[in-house]
């Protein structure tokens, strides 16, 4: 049943919410940690739906940038017993060893500024052309100017390289509570220095907007933890993200 099911989803490692304002259709995707299920029941809730169960596990990969899954199949109302499969696909997206982490240099002020704090500047092994980028989801009370990112000494002082792109248009004086907006987005790419092993930050400029008053005189806001990762020139066949 639903309600079964949001129980379940109380326990999950997160979950995934993708709408399209085209089609007004929302997909949520929940994902778990590895564990052992004790029981499932699975149930159709259409006569019309068509529900796949499938028992997969990883396999030794024939190419280093695929995934290779084997186990069985079986399809509710249709199948009389669970087919073998295995099949294989490009692994687009690949685990980094280097660590990162992201705070505001205080005082924050009106102007903060982001700072990532990245562990080594080594770009994934057995790659090339790979750039080290940012992206940053944000909400309407925090916004970014990209007229800073055209000036070229400021973007090398801050060990940043461009902007790759950025929500427009964005109000630069609006303030927080006059907008409707759900508030906006920035990708750039990093300046790492040559490659090794040794900590090193880059700093990202935003902008605070006005909030609405409060009785104390204060008042908070908070965004979500940027995304660092390598994007690397892919080939015919993979494209490849390491983070």
């Amino acid at each position: 049943t639903c309600l079964t099911r949001l129980d379940e989803a109380s326990s999950a490692s997160y979950i995934d919410l993708d709408f399209r304002s085209s089609s007004s259709a929302a997909t949520i995707t929940t994902f778990w940690s590895p564990r052992t299920w004790s029981s499932a029941v699975v149930s159709k809730i259409d006569h019309t739906d068509r529900v796949e169960l499938g028992i997969l596990s990883n396999e030794k990969p024939i190419k280093p940038d695929d995934l290779n899954m084997a186990g069985f199949l079986t399809v509710l109302g249709e199948s009389e017993k669970p087919a073998p499969t295995m099949f294989q696909f490009p692994s687009r997206h690949h685990v980094h060893p280097a660590k990162f982490s992201s705070d505001f240099i205080k005082p924050t002020g009106l102007h903060p500024t982001l700072q990532l704090s990245l562990s080594s500047s080594e770009p994934p092994k057995n790659r090339e052309g790979c750039t080290l980028n940012a992206h940053l989801m944000l909400p309407r009370s925090v916004f970014p100017d990209k007229y800073q990112f055209r000036d070229s000494l400021f973007m090398a002082s801050k060990n940043l390289a461009s902007l790759r792109d950025v929500t427009v248009p964005v109000d630069l004086e609006a303030p927080e509570y006059t907008m409707s907006l759900w508030g906006s987005h920035l990708l750039v790419e990093l300046a790492p220095p040559r490659p090794s092993e040794d900590s090193w930050t880059a700093e990202i400029p935003l902008h605070l907007r006005y909030l609405l008053p409060s009785e104390s005189g204060y008042s908070t806001t908070s965004l979500p933890s940027p995304v660092v990762f390598w994007a690397c020139e892919a080939d015919e066949e993979n494209s490849v993200l390491s983070s």
